[in-house]
C-alpha cells in the first residue's frame, strides 16, 4: 500500500516535465520561425491565401503571360481564382481582351461586360488612379476593385495593348469600342458611344438603359398645335396654341399631368360681356387653360407608346377689360371663367436618346355660360391636335 501511494506523485511529477518540455519546444520553434526567413516562407506557404493575395499573385502571372505571348495560358490561371473569389472587373477586362486577339467571337463577352456594371466600375478605377492618394482610395475600397491595386502593372499592360489594337482593321464596331475603353481613352469613347450604329450592341444597351433611367423621372413637356371650335355659333375661329406641361414618369402604367395652354385667337368674333358696370363690346386675344389629367397606358411597344386621357381645370378668356381703382395701386382684369374637361389619346415614339416625340388628339368641353356675366353664347365643344416634345 505505501508503495502504491509513493508511486503516484513520481507519476505526477514526470507528466508535469514532459509538458514543460512540448511547451519550452513549441515557443522555441515559433520565436525562431519567426526570425528566420527560410522557416517563415515554409509555415507561410502552408497557410492559405486571401482573396487579395490571390488575385495580386495572380495578376503577376497574366503580367508575365502577356509579356510573354502565352495568351492560352491566361484563361488556365483565372479560373481556380474565380472558383473561390469570383470573377471581377479585371478578370473580365482580361478576358474580353484575350478574346480579341485570339480573334475569336467576343461580342457577347462584351456586351456582358456592360451589363454587369464593370464599365462603370473601370472609369472609376481609372479616374481615382489619377489621384494622389490613390493608394488610400484603394485601401477603402479593396473589394469594389477586385484586389488588384490601383496603377497596378496589369493596368497599363492591358492600356497598351488595347491602344495597339486600335489599329486593326477587322475589328468590329464594339471591338473597337471596348478597346478604346481599355486603353483609357474615356473622353473618344463617349463621343463614339453618342453616334448612332444598328451594328453596335453596347451602343442600343447603353441608349436603352439611358431612357429607362430617363422614363423613372418626371419630366417637362412642350405643345404646339391648333384647336377647332364645334358649333354654329362660330365666336372663335380655328387658333394656334401652346402649351407647357410637367408629367410624372413614363415607366408607369398611369401617367399624370399639369398643364398650361396658351390659345392665340385669331379670327375671333366680338362678344358682350358685363364688367364694370356696363354691357361691353370686346374682342379676346388669348385664351388660357389651366389643368391636371390623368392617363392610362393603352399599348406600349419598343417604339409606340399610346396612351387614354382625361383632364379637368379652367379656362380663362381674355376681355381685354380692366380697371383701376382710385387711391389704390391694383388693377383688377376681366376675363371670361369657366370649367374645362377634356379627353385625348396621346401616341408617342422615341427620338434622340433620352426624348419622346408625341401627338395629342383632344375633345375640349368648357361650358363657357357658367360666367353668368357672359351675354354672347360661345360654342362649348372644341378638339384640337397638338405636337409635343417631352424631355
Amino acid at each position: 500500500m505505501l508503495s502504491d501511494s509513493s508511486a503516484a506523485p513520481a507519476n505526477v511529477f514526470k507528466l508535469l516535465k514532459a509538458l514543460t518540455i512540448i511547451l519550452f519546444v513549441s515557443v522555441s520553434i515559433n520565436v525562431f520561425s519567426q526570425n528566420d526567413p527560410v522557416a517563415r516562407s515554409i509555415i507561410e506557404r502552408r497557410r492559405p491565401l486571401n482573396c487579395s493575395e490571390q488575385a495580386q499573385q495572380l495578376a503577376l502571372k497574366i503580367s508575365d503571360y502577356f509579356y510573354a505571348n502565352e495568351i492560352d495560358s491566361i484563361g488556365v490561371v483565372m479560373s481556380s481564382h474565380t472558383i473561390k473569389c469570383g470573377s471581377t472587373e479585371w478578370l473580365r477586362r482580361v478576358e474580353v481582351l484575350t478574346s480579341i486577339i485570339r480573334r475569336e467571337k467576343s461580342d457577347s463577352l462584351i456586351l456582358n461586360y456592360f451589363i454587369d456594371g464593370h464599365d462603370n466600375r473601370l472609369r472609376t478605377r481609372i479616374e481615382m488612379a489619377n489621384y494622389e492618394d490613390f493608394g488610400l482610395l484603394y485601401d477603402r475600397r479593396t473589394e469594389y476593385f477586385g484586389y488588384l491595386p490601383l496603377r497596378s502593372e496589369l493596368d497599363s499592360i492591358i492600356s497598351n495593348v488595347s491602344n495597339n489594337l486600335l489599329n486593326d482593321t477587322d475589328l468590329t464596331a464594339d471591338e473597337r469600342l471596348v478597346l478604346l475603353l481599355f486603353g483609357g481613352n474615356l473622353e473618344q469613347f463617349d463621343l463614339e458611344m453618342k453616334k448612332k450604329s444598328k451594328s453596335s450592341g453596347i451602343r442600343e444597351y447603353e441608349t436603352a438603359q439611358i431612357r429607362i433611367r430617363k422614363d423613372n423621372i418626371p419630366t417637362t413637356v412642350l405643345y404646339s398645335g391648333i384647336i377647332t371650335p364645334i358649333g354654329n355659333k362660330k365666336i372663335f375661329s380655328t387658333s394656334p396654341m401652346l402649351g407647357l406641361g410637367l408629367s410624372s414618369p413614363l415607366n408607369r402604367n398611369f401617367v399624370f399631368d399639369v398643364v398650361l395652354n396658351l390659345t392665340i385667337n385669331t379670327n375671333n368674333k366680338h362678344f358682350n360681356y358685363i364688367a364694370m358696370g356696363d354691357t361691353n363690346r370686346v374682342k379676346s386675344d388669348v385664351t388660357v387653360m389651366f389643368g391636371a389629367a390623368a392617363g392610362l397606358k393603352l399599348i406600349e411597344k419598343k417604339n409606340l407608346t399610346i396612351f387614354a386621357k382625361f383632364g379637368a381645370g379652367l379656362v380663362n378668356v381674355d376681355t381685354g377689360l380692366s380697371e383701376t381703382k382710385p387711391g389704390k395701386d391694383e388693377t383688377k382684369y376681366y376675363s371670361v371663367s369657366a370649367f374645362h374637361g377634356s379627353g385625348s389619346l396621346s401616341a408617342l415614339v422615341p427620338v434622340f436618346r433620352k426624348n419622346y416625340l408625341g401627338l395629342e388628339l383632344s375633345w375640349h368641353y368648357c361650358p363657357y355660360q357658367m360666367d353668368k356675366k357672359l351675354l354672347t353664347r360661345f360654342d362649348n365643344h372644341s378638339v384640337s391636335t397638338q405636337l409635343f416634345f417631352r424631355f
